[in-house]
């Protein structure tokens, strides 16, 4: 009963906000309203009949057929951050769909290194960092990534790569599952865990080569911070992930979760030895990151939406 309840007072919510929304909207006389989210497009639907153009903003992705057909109902444009969302309202008679990539944050280019983590690691020159953003979860490939580290390590003796697993919480998933547990022993010195860093620049600047085995993504952020500090990347193909990296990285594009962890090890034992690779793929990838993803040109594509409605 309480749980009806708690429905029925949030649809009424939602109208009695949707009303309020449209008067002040008329009120106004605004041409155009922001969608930040589904809830705020459902919220200000009443405007569909009024004259006034909604626009939406689908940073996230929605994955329900009902929830796309129903953006596409609602809105006269519709912005994405990266083409496998744009090519997800391709089937259905939608609105213009634009895609705008969000940018980074460049104040984390730019900050004040603390120039230390290199000695947390007490490894010398000879050793490769392969760092890991994204702590003990599945969602991130958490997993994947230590079976990936274990088969180098224990199981092949390559001993001079660290691996350096950062954003840990107490509460993620698979902090403490038991065989993952049994394998972060077993690395010993080879693996760092840590808590959330707030110094990124550290952290980026402190390894070698970036590894992503996320499960899921829209338009990576670390993978495109890693690219902005030059680092050579390997992910996993989901999401918006190849399109952030176009040809500057290496993807690893099986499906099972052993060969990903699989040939994401072969590919990090391949760019540890080969510096050349790893140089001309770090650079590759700083440049693309400062063409697409760090300044301001998204804004100058948002005001040219804008202009068009």
């Amino acid at each position: 009963i309480v749980s009806l309840i708690s429905k029925i007072l949030m649809v009424l919510s939602l109208f009695i906000y949707s009303f309020r929304t449209f008067a002040f909207i008329r009120k106004n006389k605004y041409d155009i309203v922001w969608c930040e989210n589904v809830k705020v497009l459902m919220a200000n639907a009443l405007l569909k009949f009024s004259g006034v153009k909604l626009v939406f903003n689908m940073w996230s992705c929605v994955n329900s057929k009902i929830g796309l057909k129903i953006i596409t109902f609602i809105s006269d444009h519709i912005i994405v951050e990266a083409l496998f969302q744009k090519q997800m309202f391709e089937s259905l008679k939608s609105p213009p769909v634009t895609v705008i990539y969000t940018q980074l944050d460049e104040n984390i280019f730019k900050q004040q290194s603390q120039d230390k983590l290199k000695k947390d690691f007490h490894c010398n020159e000879q050793k490769k960092v392969i760092g890991f953003l994204g702590g003990a979860r599945y969602s991130k490939g958490y997993d994947i990534f230590i079976k990936s580290a274990y088969n180098l390590v224990v199981n092949e003796g390559l001993t001079d790569l660290v691996f350096y697993v950062a954003g840990i919480n107490m509460d993620d998933d698979l902090l403490n599952d038991p065989e993952l547990t049994e394998k972060v022993k077993a690395l010993g010195n080879n693996i760092v865990l840590t808590k959330w860093i707030e110094d990124k620049k550290s952290f980026y600047e402190s390894i070698d080569i970036f590894i992503s085995t996320s499960r899921s993504e829209g338009l990576p952020g670390a993978v495109r911070e890693a690219m902005g500090f030059g680092l050579p990347v390997i992910a996993t193909d989901v999401g918006g992930t190849r399109e952030a990296l176009g040809n500057t990285g290496l993807i690893i594009y099986e499906i099972d979760d052993e060969r990903i962890a699989g040939q994401c090890a072969q590919y990090i034992k391949n760019l540890s030895i080969d510096n050349n690779k790893r140089c001309i793929l770090g650079d590759n990838a700083r440049k693309r990151a400062y063409t697409y993803f760090i300044g301001d040109n998204w804004v100058k594509e948002l005001e040219t939406v804008f202009d068009n409605q």
